[in-house]
């Protein structure tokens, strides 16, 4: 019986054994970690049909899970690998096959299901470069408006029904896409009507002096800023970005803003002196040929008796102002058309 024991132990990887106290010998397995990593993904086609196309490899004990793309919204009609066609399986909401090969590459046709005219794209990884061209599909007598499909900075112009896209490094990734589809044709778009900007103006009153705070928010689509400009009021005392200074053209004065390197988005507060305390005229900060409306606030000391006559303005609640500045306990809110303007007596 101990010879019989002492052979095995000489044949037996001792790696793959453990003995018992007992001297039973029990096989362990040691096959080493299995994964798959794609090195390319390429997905064409349009939101009726697509093709994926793509090469990876694999490490470990064979055959190992690959997988191809989400579930969710699509069906992967068929597989091939090498050339092969390939049985598809699926779990935990992700399509994947089996493969054996240290290295291949594998297409498969897959058709989308739409809803609400957006498609979401999943992919578990890792992938190591996806490149995305796809052609939106809405009906023909309707004009097709791509709205992000990565985030929200980033849009397609009206009328355009093409995504060319690149990522690199993806893992449990998903790429929205939406788009909108209008009946009419659109109108060209001018680059300024294609900037959208926020501005809250906050005035306020002591004793000694009067002060404006301006806070304007920019994006701009299909587009990069580079340069901002602002009309001015008052004595402009600081901004928050290094490159400024004030013009004059016909008779009006300008804040102009140069960026560091263009943008699709930029934050601007800069402070205004207005005066000595008096009678005045406060006017919203905005852009050249702005056409949204913008918020105003006028905060006095508790001391001071004022009154105001607004044009093209009309009075809100405080709560609707976009932030919260300090207050001189006495607060006043509007929204002003950006020719409005309001006259403050006190």
């Amino acid at each position: 019986m101990k010879r019989l024991f002492l052979l095995l132990l000489l044949l037996s990887p001792i790696s793959a054994l453990t003995i018992q106290s007992d001297g039973t010998v029990i096989t362990i397995g040691n096959d080493s970690p299995s994964y798959s990593t794609i090195q390319s993904l390429k997905l064409t086609g349009s939101t009726s049909a697509m093709l994926l196309e793509g090469t990876a490899n694999t490490f470990g004990s064979k055959p190992v899970k690959v997988p191809i793309i989400g579930s969710e919204g699509m069906s992967v009609d068929s597989l091939k690998v090498n050339g092969k066609e390939t049985p598809v399986f699926f779990e935990n909401k992700t399509y994947f096959f089996f493969a054996s090969q240290d290295s291949f590459s594998f297409t498969a046709s897959l058709t989308p299901k739409q809803e609400m005219n957006s498609l979401s794209l999943f992919f578990k990884g890792p992938i190591v470069r996806f490149d995305l061209e796809l052609d939106i599909l809405g009906n023909s007598s309707r004009y097709i408006n791509i709205l992000s499909p990565v985030d929200a900075k980033r849009s397609y112009s009206l009328g355009s029904t093409h995504i060319s896209e690149e990522f690199f490094g993806l893992e449990s990734h998903t790429i929205p896409i939406q788009w909108e589809e209008r009946i009419k044709k659109p109108t060209p778009i001018s680059p300024l009507q294609q900037t959208f900007t926020s501005s809250f103006s906050d005035f306020q009153i002591s004793e000694r002096q009067i002060l404006a705070t301006h806070y304007l928010e920019y994006t701009a689509y299909n587009r990069k800023l580079s340069s901002l400009k602002i009309r001015t009021f008052g004595r402009v005392l600081s901004v928050n970005h290094q490159n400024w200074e004030v013009i004059e053209e016909d008779n009006s004065k300008y804040l102009i803003i140069s960026l560091k390197e263009p943008a699709s988005s930029a934050s601007v507060k800069y402070t205004e002196y207005i005066g000595q305390t008096g009678d005045f005229t406060a006017h919203p900060s905005v852009p050249q040929d702005a056409k949204a409306n913008y918020h105003l606030s006028i905060q006095s000391e508790p001391q001071l008796a004022i009154s105001t006559s607004p044009f093209l303005c009309r009075e809100v609640d405080v709560s609707d102002l976009p932030r919260r500045t300090p207050s001189l306990l006495k607060q006043l809110a509007f929204v002003c058309e950006p020719s409005g303007s309001i006259q403050v007596a006190i």
